[in-house]
């Protein structure tokens, strides 16, 4: 995969006010701050990222969808947070309908995981129209492939509501990453390693708004959950 140096530039989303921060962001050092984003984020100015009063430990961003899409931003991204330093992780975007292993063979040919990657990723998120025992053998299925050919367990991303009606007791086993937006929404019945505690964040160097998380626990313990 080719890689692109980052150049300075003048960032249009540095000079508007509605992009900078303006309250602390919810991560801290116990606690690390991260994105995820896709293609409806735009063109991304990461350095403006990296600079920015966010503490921006991890990316996470959109590979692929389905058994043949892919994010017209990805390579792009993957590419410019590699070289400033962030801990990278791509999640492929799971669609019920669709025949899980060809949607496994789109992510892996599209994503190269390396060092220091976080494991990859299976978002979630919309039912399916032949049933949940579809549904449910289809993402194992797309989980069980992962952890095979990476030799490790991948993360299973789902909102609150999602989970607590469709898979939990049915998908076991892989760390999971909840997003649940309430404040003081009770996770405690859920063993999630990351909460998505909200879909609106403003950080500059993006022009729009973008999901927040929160890992359970310390850099080093987020490390567990990157490839060595």
């Amino acid at each position: 995969m080719a890689f692109f140096v980052a150049p300075f530039f003048y960032s249009e989303n540095s000079a508007s006010p509605e992009h900078k921060q303006t309250k602390k962001p919810k991560g801290n050092d116990r606690y690390p701050f991260g994105i995820d984003i896709s293609e409806y984020q735009g063109i991304i100015d990461w350095v403006e990222v990296k600079d920015s009063y966010h503490d921006v430990r991890y990316v996470l961003m959109r590979s692929s969808m389905g058994i043949d899409g892919k994010d017209k931003f990805f390579e792009r991204n993957w590419s410019y947070t590699k070289q400033l330093g962030f801990i990278r992780g791509a999640y492929h975007f799971y669609r019920p309908n669709e025949d899980a292993e060809a949607q496994f063979r789109n992510f892996v040919e599209t994503v190269a995981l390396e060092k220091g990657d976080l494991f990859p990723v299976l978002d979630v998120e919309t039912p399916s129209r032949k049933g949940d025992k579809h549904l449910v053998e289809g993402v194992n299925k797309w989980l069980q492939l992962a952890e095979k050919h990476f030799g490790v367990k991948p993360i299973l991303y789902t909102y609150k509501n999602f989970y607590n009606e469709r898979l939990t007791g049915k998908v076991v086993g892989y760390p999971i990453w909840v997003a649940a937006y309430t404040e003081g929404t009770d996770l405690s019945m859920i063993d999630h390693v990351f909460h998505q505690y909200s879909e609106s964040e403003r950080v500059s160097g993006i022009r729009t708004k973008v999901d927040a998380n929160v890992f359970k626990d310390s850099v080093n313990t987020l490390e567990n959950y990157c490839f060595k």
